[in-house]
């Protein structure tokens, strides 16, 4: 999986190898999702892009030293280039389109990024009878907790059984938004920073 841009930010979870992710989600949909796959390439290109499928999206984020170039000097007058340092922040999104195992049950793939860090969040998405939802989770692969839950949507109340498997035999799973009161968008924050 190479990073160059957008022509390598969707996929199909069938695609990807579930050896070297950072886990496998796992949904049972109480009421089956719309299912209307959609594949568009484009002309002169070789970039394909999905649609019509459940989804998740995961960010990840990058912090980093650039260096640009300054001037200084008289203006007018042999102005001298030096080095000038900054602190640069990036952030990207994957889209991930599941498996379909039947029509109700769904496989989702949360990849990683080589020279990125996860913000150990994704959203998941999905629609059902053309009204939109869309549900966030957090996850940790360094400690234990409950790895099946069962959740309810925010918007349409839509129940969903949803389960994680990591790769070290060990993780968490947590629902970030749900009813009542559902607190909002995890999926998207940045990772804590360590030592500022």
């Amino acid at each position: 999986m190479s990073d160059n841009g957008a022509t390598d930010r969707e996929f199909l979870s069938e695609n990807l190898d579930a050896s070297k992710a950072l886990l496998t989600f796992d949904v049972e949909f109480a009421l089956a999702p719309d299912y209307q796959p959609l594949q568009n390439k484009f002309h002169g290109d070789e970039r394909i892009t999905y649609g019509g499928i459940p989804h998740i999206e995961v960010p990840y984020f990058q912090k980093g030293l650039n260096v640009k170039q300054g001037l200084t000097g008289l203006p007018y007058i042999l102005p001298i280039p030096y080095p000038k340092a900054g602190i640069e922040n990036g952030r990207s999104d994957f889209k991930v389109f599941g498996q379909r195992l039947d029509e109700q049950r769904y496989r989702f793939v949360v990849p990683t990024k080589s020279m990125w860090n996860s913000g150990h969040t994704f959203a998941l998405l999905f629609e059902r009878r053309k009204r939109h939802e869309t549900i966030t989770f957090r996850f940790d692969d360094k400690t234990s907790c409950a790895t099946s839950l069962n959740v309810t949507t925010p918007q349409y109340g839509y129940a969903l059984s949803v389960s994680a498997k990591f790769n070290n035999d060990m993780g968490c799973l947590k629902v970030c938004d749900g009813r009542p009161g559902y607190p909002g968008d995890c999926a998207f924050q940045p990772p804590p920073t360590s030592g500022g």
